[in-house]
């Protein structure tokens, strides 16, 4: 054998046979390695990752030094991050009228006379696979309370709300109340940087 050779199998390895490749993913899950427990959890999460990305709720969390990006109380995940299925839905949000999660939307479109076959269809299989999936898929609401002080008090969609841009208040006001009051920390900070 010559060098040429020997670098030509160094760079281009020759391939797996076939017979140690498995066909499909069903050949492989039909034949389980380890405990059925742990494949029961990867199949899980296999699930779990296509539904949340077929329905448009991936989980995205912001650093934990970002101080820009606006955050709920005692919530790291993105401010326009959209539930699955919530652990107590807080139902429609007061101004859009929009669902708190795609469980409860799916819920509406299939109880809902108006809807077309096909989405009917299509919510019907979500609510069953959402169903399926359990408590794995439940989060936290993402409808925030607008302050009950110089806002409404009611719990409202992250479209329809917005959080004071002052470091010190970041109080949560819905699109309602914030035309209708001010808030008086941000008015404060406001007035002592303009030297009032």
């Amino acid at each position: 054998m010559s060098t040429q050779e020997d670098a030509l199998r160094l760079r281009f390895p020759q391939k797996k046979s076939q017979e140690t490749i498995p066909r499909d993913f069903q050949e492989l899950v039909s034949k389980p390695r380890g405990s059925p427990n742990l494949i029961n959890s990867i199949w899980t999460d296999i699930v779990t990752k296509y539904t949340r990305g077929v329905t448009g709720t991936q989980v995205i969390i912001l650093p934990q030094g970002d101080k820009i990006s606006p955050r709920r109380p005692d919530d790291d995940r993105a401010w326009d991050t959209v539930n699955l299925r919530c652990v107590t839905c807080k139902g429609a949000c007061p101004i859009c009228k929009a669902a708190c999660c795609r469980y409860e939307s799916a819920k509406q479109a299939v109880a809902n006379a108006d809807t077309d076959p096909e989405t009917k269809v299509r919510a019907k299989r979500t609510l069953q696979r959402v169903e399926r999936l359990g408590s794995r898929v439940r989060d936290i609401s993402t409808f925030s309370l607008c302050n009950r002080f110089g806002g409404c008090g009611r719990y409202v969609c992250p479209r329809c709300c917005g959080q004071c841009p002052g470091e010190m208040c970041r109080e949560i006001q819905c699109k309602v109340s914030a035309v209708l009051s001010t808030c008086l920390l941000l008015s404060i900070c406001t007035m002592s940087r303009a030297g009032c």
